[in-house]
């Protein structure tokens, strides 16, 4: 017998599924506290310390221009975002006040500060045998993703 026909493989998809959910719940709780969406935390990560035009953003990200264009409005109306005319007038460069950084650090240590008390009680080599099965899924859909 083979190692698939052991277990149904719609039983490992809804374990994704039931993770995904509750990962993203976490995510968004926690967001909501810090009054960002994921979006506009995902652009600020991206600027963090850089200063890039919305064309560059837009060429980096999967979002369309309309898309982005609207959350650099929004994230710049929340004063997360400054806008600083460039040597040639026609681009804006957008890049991060130190409130957003800040708003970032305190996300990402709350974030994880939230992993380290779901995982407290897991033994160490249990930590780690995640993560290597974590690691081997993502490149497993990364190379089937590359194939297709």
């Amino acid at each position: 017998m083979d190692n698939q026909s052991e277990m149904p493989m719609h039983s490992l998809i809804q374990r994704f599924s039931e993770f995904n959910h509750h990962f993203s719940k976490l995510e968004k709780q926690i967001l909501a506290k810090y009054g960002i969406t994921k979006s506009g935390f995902s652009i600020m990560s991206f600027i963090n310390d850089k200063k890039i035009t919305l064309n560059e953003l837009v060429n980096e990200s999967d979002l369309d221009k309309s898309t982005l264009s609207r959350q650099v409005k929004q994230l710049e109306k929340k004063g997360f975002l400054t806008k600083e005319p460039g040597t040639d007038k026609r681009y804006m460069y957008l890049s991060l006040t130190p409130e957003s950084r800040q708003l970032i650090l305190a996300f990402s240590f709350e974030f994880e500060k939230s992993y380290s008390l779901i995982f407290k009680s897991w033994p160490a080599d249990e930590k780690q045998l995640l993560l290597v099965l974590m690691g081997r899924v993502n490149r497993s859909i990364q190379s089937f993703q590359l194939v297709k």
